[in-house]
């Protein structure tokens, strides 16, 4: 019981089982040791570009948000019956789920892939695909 309540309190900074462990004094940096300059903190570590970080999300959202696009452009802009629409709106569907389970998520040794271009790279893949498709229903 100790161990779990000790990883509750790391992941949310407190834990209802909280009588029951001991307090650990936070660490502290000796008076002599000056704060680094480092991108994390003064604790040596790196921070990671919060874009990398949650890249699967914001490749989720942004699918999210270009499938409500189109529909949106599509049924108010072009005019596209209702019938096609709902018809088109499986494949669709289908098309932005398989954007998002192929977007690459990489652990390697138990690192993840902090590299920011890779999100960027398949939200533009995403709007290019959305793009095409306003572009297939104009001339269609």
């Amino acid at each position: 019981m100790m161990r779990v309540s000790e990883v509750i309190r790391g992941w949310l900074g407190w834990c209802p089982n909280a009588s029951a462990v001991r307090r650990i004094p936070p660490r502290t940096r000796p008076v002599d040791e000056e704060p680094s300059d480092s991108p994390g903190g003064g604790d040596g570590t790196h921070a990671i570009n919060p874009f990398a970080r949650h890249g699967a999300l914001i490749v989720a959202l942004t699918n999210a948000a270009c499938l409500l696009v189109l529909v949106a452009v599509l049924k108010k802009v072009l005019l596209i019956p209702v019938e096609q629409l709902s018809q088109d709106l499986v494949i669709w569907i289908i098309i932005y789920s398989g954007l998002v389970v192929t977007y690459p998520t990489f652990i390697d040794k138990g690192k993840t892939d902090t590299s920011p271009l890779r999100p960027a790279i398949w939200c533009i893949v995403t709007i290019s695909v959305t793009l095409a498709i306003i572009g297939l229903n104009m001339f269609w």
